[in-house]
């Protein structure tokens, strides 16, 4: 697998760390300092890359919103390796 951005590793690695839990781009946003669009963009690649889904979902107030969810071959991606800056 190709090494990615330094903000597409922190993104991953809070996904995973963070297994099963439903967010938002804004909640991961808040959470990780790294800006909403950038995440977009990112977990637009890791779907594309079998690395993460969104998944569709009504809230309360009746608002659609899309929660990221990492999937089980993202779970096992070692980060680690896939910096831009690793060795």
């Amino acid at each position: 697998m190709a090494k990615m951005s330094e903000n597409s590793v922190k993104l991953l690695t809070y996904l995973q760390e963070n297994a099963g839990t439903k967010m938002t781009a804004d909640e991961v946003a808040a959470n990780t300092g790294i800006a909403k669009a950038t995440i977009t963009g990112a977990f637009t690649a890791f779907v594309k890359k079998g690395l993460g889904v969104r998944e569709e979902a009504q809230v309360p107030g009746n608002v659609e919103v899309s929660f990221l969810t990492v999937t089980d071959e993202g779970k096992t991606v070692d980060t680690a390796e896939m910096s831009e800056n690793a060795q």
